[in-house]
């Protein structure tokens, strides 16, 4: 090899051939082995004496030995191919190589052709690594069709989003080539589009501390709206902290909300069933008040004494009394509906919290139970307000039921402002919860109630109800009284 190379480039470059960790070899024109370097013999597995003369067919593997005279041939030729082509060999042992490889022609000063210089670059575990992503990738790519969820991913700088073809099943739309973020919110409701843009928006603020996670309605063709799960989260950021990629799912969760729907209802009704002792104080008291005013003003009227003033009086009394009565029906109206009833607006919070407290505030006084409420009434909230009405009236009666053989009985609601959130605390003088049944009372069916006294749902359901809001719902462990605390987004948009 010495006198080939030497011949070739001269005696400085022998040193670089000879232990270049680079398998090289010379060829003749035809292809036949003339010489190599250790790194060669060692990459194929041969022996000098086993390869001198033989064709480099031997070594390239069967599919590839077309191309390769090709190549050899348009190189003689001097066609102006490149010298670079990536090719598969066979060693001795049979192992396939994958190699990139490098031919020079060496031309003598008359212009005659002396021999080729081969470089070989082994790329054999880059293209295994390669070709066992590729096969991660089209797994991954099958399961995602295969799955019952969407698998959605989002580049924000050129607004491009690729989506699997669940998606298109949902929707029940053919899959367009390249698709936009709009395409997709064409298929959304509307309102829902705001929360998510809301919830979006805190997710990247917090950089994503808080979740991205939404209950929302998307638009079949055929059989129109229907309920799905969206999360989401951002993967990649900007030096200067914006979101540049983001990925997630989408999940249809039809059946499982008309459960949960079933079950929140059940729930309800069991609680309005709890507080329907207060409801005969709620409204016979003010029966009471009416009655006696208009015995009063009956017996004045017989004897004459009554004067207009005072009739006046009477009857302002028993007209506001009776507006009592019909917003306690209206409460009771309102809680007891099906909360798929009610759309998702904004609401002030005094207004939702007025329901829950309508049917059972008699109730607590009538039992010597002091509720204090300390509440902003006029924050806005964007909710299902049954729904949220409903969280109330849980957390009340589970505060009623735990006092209820206290000497001391109240009940504190209070609010404050957070990272825009309403944040709502509500506070009893019960004995508090056990400490080894803190991690449980928000699982289902979970009670420290006696049989037949609770379903073990109230608190499982109301978190329930706050997440899907973008809230949520936990026992403040660290506070004197037992407090839960369940906080929701603000309503920054839409008048009411």
């Amino acid at each position: 090899m010495k006198s080939l190379f030497r011949s070739a480039f001269g005696e400085e470059l022998l040193d670089v051939f000879e232990f270049s960790p680079i398998a090289m070899a010379a060829l003749d024109s035809e292809g036949r082995y003339l010489d190599f370097n250790p790194t060669f013999l060692q990459t194929f597995g041969y022996s000098r004496d086993e390869l001198i003369g033989v064709s480099n067919r031997v070594l390239t593997h069967p599919d590839d030995r077309d191309a390769t005279d090709r190549h050899r041939i348009a190189l003689l030729e001097n066609r102006g191919v490149t010298p670079r082509m990536e090719k598969r060999y066979v060693s001795k042992s049979g192992e396939v190589i994958w190699a990139i490889t490098n031919v020079t022609s060496v031309w003598s000063k008359t212009k005659e052709f002396c021999l080729f210089v081969v470089q070989i670059q082994n790329i054999t575990d880059m293209k295994r690594a390669t070709s066992a992503l590729i096969e991660s990738e089209a797994r991954l790519r099958a399961r995602a069709d295969a799955s019952r969820d969407a698998f959605w991913d989002y580049h924000h700088l050129t607004g491009e989003v690729s989506v699997t073809s669940r998606f298109w099943e949902m929707v029940g739309h053919e899959a367009p080539g390249q698709v936009a973020v709009g395409d997709l919110y064409k298929h959304v409701n509307e309102d829902d589009l705001v929360e998510l843009s809301a919830r979006y928006q805190a997710h990247v603020e917090s950089r994503g501390a808080i979740p991205l996670n939404i209950e929302l309605r998307i638009r079949n063709r055929v059989s129109g709206w229907f309920w799905v799960i969206l999360r989401g989260v951002v993967t990649d950021w900007d030096e200067s902290g914006s979101p540049v990629r983001s990925m997630g799912a989408v999940t249809a969760i039809n059946e499982l909300k008309s459960v949960q729907e079933k079950l929140i209802n059940s729930s309800k009704m069991v609680a309005l069933g709890e507080m329907a002792g207060g409801i005969a104080h709620e409204i016979n008291n003010p029966l009471t008040i009416i009655k006696g005013y208009a015995d009063l003003i009956s017996m004045q009227m017989a004897k004459g004494s009554i004067t207009s003033e005072e009739a006046i009086r009477m009857a302002k009394q028993i007209s506001e009394t009776s507006s009592r009565i019909a917003r306690i029906i209206q409460g009771l109206k309102n809680l007891s509906r099906e909360s798929q009833e009610s759309e998702i607006r904004v609401h002030e919070i005094g207004e939702i919290l007025d329901d829950a407290l309508s049917i059972c505030l008699e109730r607590f006084k009538s039992s010597g139970v002091h509720v204090g409420i300390d509440v902003d009434r006029s924050v806005r909230i964007r909710c299902n307000s049954i729904a949220i009405s409903q969280v109330f009236l849980n957390l009340l009666n589970n505060a009623y039921q735990a006092i209820a053989n206290q000497e001391v009985k109240w009940i504190r609601l209070t609010s404050r402002i957070e990272a825009d959130q309403l944040i709502l605390s509500l506070a009893d003088s019960g004995p508090g919860v056990p400490k080894e049944l803190r991690s449980r009372i928000m699982d289902p069916f979970f009670t420290t109630k006696a049989p037949g006294e609770g379903t073990g749902l109230g608190l499982s359901i109301s978190k329930s109800i706050l997440l899907s809001h973008g809230g949520g719902l936990h026992l403040d462990e660290a506070a004197l009284n037992t407090t839960f605390v369940f906080r929701l987004p603000l309503a920054t948009f839409e008048p009411i």
